[in-house]
């Protein structure tokens, strides 16, 4: 072969067999790697076999290692199946609670329908005892009616789920699972174990019933039709109030662990299957007290309209029924407790598939802020001023632009050194662009920001026909290398600076502004220094062609190169010369120093004071002020700001930031913002705000003008402006208008984004920005569709619950409880009652019943998932939703399933109607009880 000196190697792919009997013949000794590259059909992977897989896999690698020397496997596979289960783990939980509550109903359904037709067949029971039966021989018929049912059932159970769960595929609202074809199923030993299960639940509500009407005796049972029926077990041993009592112990056991979901001690996660259970005992506690107070609130208003002058007013009719259900609540007890449970379920099952909905899109506005956020984004300094904010409300296709400050910070003033987020606003247009929700704590949001005003812009405006600044000062000690600079802004609230002169003194324009040559050996004298507001390069900072009006901010002193000394100046006026040099105007006389302050840079500064001037005797010099200042490095800027008010800036502050570093009471405290030192003092308080506390952390909120002001005015040179601006569009509008949602219209790419980046180059942006489009966040909101097909097909069979179970409940216990009341209804036609106040009584006895029930299941429904609700959205891979759910419920559903039940519950009522008004009284008065 030959020889080289490179490493450059040349590759060929060959076969196996020309490694192995070619080369192998050559080289007997050579070493070869292996590889295999399997390709796994994804297809052919059942969702139940997951975690089986994995194990395989891990022993296959454990395996091979052991016996292959170098072994090395790589797969996504593992970490692929890993993500599906513990996705599909958090995405069972909610819908395992909604299923809880569908078993409960059902349960409750059939204990209750046994009930009634138990109750509709007590005449036979009594006709079996007197011909000889015994209790035990009654009871055995029920249970085998309810054996042969409950076999029937757990049989043809698997066989019409495995059926219908093939069928959900066809139906049109869940045909992109799989392309409108039945869906895959297969029927397992757990589907029959499942069967089992419920079978001997059924089996079991359907004994009860059985049990309690076979013990009562015949004389029992002739009483019981007489005579108002005595409290149920429940109500009379209070059961109820332990039941709520557990409730009460779950939620707190629940709040404790702040999730339904708890990490083991070795990092496994695990369920509290007991605390899952929670919604479903409170509903039936909750329900148990309702009926409970429900005589008691019968009663009282039987005795309010009953009295007048109530009585002149109200039906007869209503009052006897109103009297009927506080003498006898257990007869309307159970369909009372059926239809509360039922109405909370569907509220509850229709809140979870739109709140986790909103949810995604609440935090797709909260993270975004605003349609648009443009983040980072500086600009080229100096040349001709410009409203970057006021350009972009120009742009096609914008509605209204917000800057915003964002700064990290950190309390000064203690030992803390965690930091915070700073964050200042535009009072006038936060307002117009930002996404704040009602309970975000910003209830008023005018009212909660006017407490953050300043009052605008600090600073003394200059007359427009100013050209030249300048002011007439005294150095106390001549100081050649220290300079005497004003900081100002413009229009456009960009800052620059303008210095005056130095403290020899002389002027920095001196063909304009003369001062006495110094002599040595003798004390410096007044002179007027000044310099043109057109302000030139200072510093190292490029000039800046302001727009008027300009306001003037500071005035202070700085050494560029030795620092400053210890020192002092007097200054007897501030003024602007007109561009001709003819009229001096005075804007500033220091007749009194209390509108302005001095400025504190560093700790050092808090030295320097800002006092009328005095002669060595004492005696005041009127109109003059003195400027102190100790020693400060190089570069440091030193000397007094207009504007005291400035001197506390009033934030509001987050919950966390008031728990953290205190606060609440309103006392000052120091900030730094990038050593900065800044006063503040909390007014208010918040849960959240648009981009902050994502994880947690503290923030505090200010008026944009105050730290702008506070930011620029402590520096000798430059322009701090906010890197952040949002953006309200008309794109982001027409989200919030459209008709079919903001995730059905929604499409990536705001139609204003083009426009902007065109205005950004315009005015000379740096690269780096980054702008973000709410739009392509929402787009990015993405559910599983089998997830949704979940929530879709488990909110279907809660409303089909619903709908079955509330109408033949319902068309039962009518049907039961006419045939009970015959002689009841007859008796009151023969006491004086017409027909009319008859046929009223019954639909007002119905109404109030189906009305109260139906209405506190709502409420209870309502209340229980935003009672719930937090804990699930905790109970995810991520440990805090920001913001916070807020419950939504699917009306639309609701209407239509109640709407339904509605309709049945009149054709109901209209029969039972007719039933009465067909009813003959002499006949039933005849049959006596029977």
């Amino acid at each position: 072969g030959t020889r080289t000196n490179t490493l450059q190697f040349a590759r060929f792919v060959v076969p196996e067999k020309t490694i192995i009997d070619g080369l192998g013949s050559y080289f007997p000794n050579m070493g070869t790697d292996y590889a295999w590259w399997l390709d796994v059909d994804p297809g052919r992977i059942v969702a139940s076999e997951t975690e089986a897989i994995r194990n395989t896999i891990d022993a296959t690698e454990r395996e091979l290692k052991a016996i292959v020397d170098g072994f090395l496997m790589q797969s996504d596979l593992p970490d692929v199946l890993r993500g599906f289960e513990t996705d599909l783990f958090f995405n069972r939980l909610p819908m395992f609670i909604v299923l809880i509550l569908i078993v409960l109903v059902v349960l409750y359904y059939v204990v209750t329908l046994a009930s009634l037709l138990v109750d509709a067949q007590r005449g036979e029971v009594g006709l079996l005892r007197t011909r000889g039966a015994t209790s035990r021989q009654i009871l055995a018929v029920f249970v085998i009616e309810a054996g042969l049912l409950a076999v029937v059932a757990i049989v043809s159970g698997p066989f019409l789920a495995m059926l219908g769960v093939a069928l959900v595929g066809v139906l049109p609202i869940y045909g992109d699972l799989n392309n409108g074809d039945p869906l895959p199923v297969r029927l397992t030993a757990a589907a029959f174990r499942m069967a089992l299960f419920g079978g001997l639940l059924g089996m079991i509500a359907l004994f009860i019933p059985a049990l309690r009407a076979t013990r009562l005796g015949l004389l029992a049972s002739r009483v019981t039709r007489a005579r108002p029926a005595r409290l149920a077990m429940v109500q009379r041993y209070y059961l109820d109030l332990g039941f709520l009592g557990l409730v009460m112990f779950l939620f707190w056991q629940l709040t404790k662990q702040g999730s339904f979901v708890a990490v083991s001690l070795f990092g496994e996660t695990t369920v509290n299957q007991l605390v899952l259970g929670v919604p479903a005992i409170f509903l039936v506690a909750a329900g148990l007290v309702l009926l409970r107070i429900f005589p008691v609130g019968m009663d009282l208003a039987g005795r309010v309209l009953s009295r007048r002058p109530m009585s002149t007013i109200t039906p007869p009719a209503l009052i006897l029924g109103i009297w009927q259900m506080a003498r006898n609540p257990a007869h309307h007890s159970r369909l009372s407790l059926l239809l509360i449970l039922t109405s909370a379920l569907g509220v509850f099952a229709s809140s979870f598939g739109a709140t986790l909905e909103q949810s995604a899109i609440d935090q797709a506005y909260y993270e975004t802020g605003a349609d648009l956020k443009i983040t980072s984004l500086n600009f080229t300094p100096g040349g001709i001023s410009r409203s970057f904010t006021d350009s972009l409300r120009e742009t096609e296709g914008v509605e209204a632009v917000t800057p915003i400050y964002r700064e990290s910070a950190n309390i000064s003033s203690g030992v803390s050194v965690e930091r915070f987020q700073f964050v200042g606003v535009d009072l006038e247009t936060i307002g117009d662009v930002a996404w704040i929700r009602d309970d975000f704590g910003f209830s008023a949001f005018e009212a909660k920001t006017s407490i953050l005003d300043v009052g605008g812009s600090a600073g003394i405006v200059l007359p427009e026909e100013g050209w030249w600044l300048t002011a007439r000062i005294l150095p106390l000690i001549r100081q050649p290398s220290t300079f005497l600079v004003a900081r100002l802004s413009d229009a456009n609230d960009h800052f620059f600076s303008v210095p005056l002169g130095n403290l020899t003194p002389l002027a920095s324009d001196q063909w304009r502004f003369s001062c006495p040559l110094p002599t040595e050996g003798e004390s410096p004298e007044w002179c007027r220094v000044g310099s043109s507001l057109q302000a030139t390069s200072f510093g190292g900072s490029a000039g800046l062609l302001p727009v008027a009006p300009i306001r003037l901010h500071s005035i202070g002193v700085i050494d560029f190169e030795n620092g400053l000394g210890p020192a002092a100046i007097d200054i007897d006026d501030i003024a602007v010369l007109n561009q001709t040099g003819t009229e001096l105007i005075i804007v500033e006389t220091f007749d009194s120093v209390t509108n302005w302050r001095t400025m504190v840079p560093t700790r050092e500064a808090l030295g320097d004071s800002l006092t009328p001037a005095s002669d060595p005797d004492g005696t005041l010099l009127e109109g003059i002020a003195r400027l102190r200042w100790t020693m400060a490095g190089p570069s440091e800027y030193r000397g007094l700001a207009h504007g005291s008010e400035l001197s506390v800036v009033p934030v509001i502050a987050s919950a966390g930031f008031i728990e953290q570093f205190g606060g609440e009471d309103g006392k000052v405290l120091e900030i730094a913002v990038d050593g900065n030192p800044i006063k503040v003092s909390v007014r208010d308080t918040v849960e959240f705000f648009p981009t902050l506390a994502m994880n947690g952390e503290p923030f505090l909120i200010a008026d944009l003008d105050a730290i702008h002001e506070s930011l620029n005015v402590v520096r000798s040179r430059g322009d701090r402006q906010p890197t952040e601006f949002w953006i309200a569009t008309e794109r982001g509008s027409e989200l919030l208008d459209s008709e079919e949602g903001i995730l059905n219209s929604v499409t990536p790419g705001d139609p204003a984004i083009p426009d902007i980046q065109r205005e950004l180059s315009s005015k000379r942006a740096r690269s780096g920005s980054k702008t973000v489009d709410r739009t392509v966040v929402l787009s990015d909101v993405a559910f599983d569709p089998l997830v949704s097909a979940g929530w879709r097909a488990l909110l279907g069979i809660a409303f089909f619950t619903v709908l079955v179970v509330s109408a033949v409940g319902f068309l039962v216990h009518a049907r039961v409880s006419f045939d009970g009341r015959r002689t009841e209804l007859a008796l009151l036609r023969t006491i004086g009652l017409s027909m009319k106040q008859l046929l009223s009584l019954v639909v007002l006895e119905q109404m109030v019943v189906i009305g109260t029930a139906i209405a506190l299941g709502i409420f209870m429904g309502a209340r229980m998932g935003a009672t719930i609700m937090p804990y699930l959205a905790s109970s995810g891979e991520n440990a805090v939703v920001v913001p916070p759910m807020a419950v939504q419920i699917d009306w639309s559903g609701f209407a239509i399933t109640f709407g339904l039940l509605g309709v049945v519950f009149l054709a109901v009522i209209g029969l039972i109607l007719i039933s009465v008004y067909r009813m003959s009284i002499h006949a039933v008065m005849r049959m006596g009880e029977g």
